[in-house]
């Protein structure tokens, strides 16, 4: 997903600062070089400065376009991210709604061959015995639970050696 993002965010980027301009000066040329070229010309006469006036005038508005368009792009990102954050921000309500009516229920912890396991039997699977040494701290075989019981790694064995941050994810 981060791969992805990072893709549409550098077309986004480039879309915004050049793909805009680009199309600017390509509108801006048509006059001139464009198929109505004749028309133009015969109306402007062969005046360099009146070319040149039209050109400049017409380029700061269609800058002035660009720029204004490429901020529409830009915020029609961030309201789809907020779109995202108020989603977010309202299931979190419903379930603390859910939790202060007491309508939420435990799931259940489920063990091998998909069975029910008791909270005494998960407790059973989390003894261990503690072996103090003073360069690293050993977890073998442990279960990672979370504080109601749920089992979400039924074995694990890693090592953290002293200075050395470990997250379990």
């Amino acid at each position: 997903i981060m791969h992805k993002k990072l893709f549409m965010g550098v077309f986004d980027s480039m879309l915004v600062k050049y793909g805009a301009v680009m199309v600017g000066y390509s509108v801006l040329g048509l006059p001139v070089f464009g198929p109505g070229k004749e028309e133009y010309l015969k109306r402007v006469g062969s005046d360099g400065s009146a070319i040149t006036r039209d050109y400049i005038r017409n380029s700061s508005l269609l800058i002035n376009l660009a720029k204004a368009i490429g901020r529409l792009v830009i915020s029609y990102k961030e309201v789809q991210q907020l779109a995202g954050f108020t989603t977010l921000v309202y299931e979190m309500k419903e379930v603390l709604k859910d939790l202060e009516t007491g309508k939420y229920t435990r799931t259940q912890i489920i063990g091998k061959d998909n069975k029910e396991l008791k909270l005494d039997q998960v407790n059973e699977m989390m003894r261990g015995t503690l072996i103090e040494t003073e360069d690293f701290i050993r977890f073998t075989r442990v279960p990672v639970a979370s504080p109601n019981g749920d089992v979400f790694v039924k074995e694990v064995s890693f090592e953290v050696r002293r200075g050395v941050n470990t997250v379990v994810t």
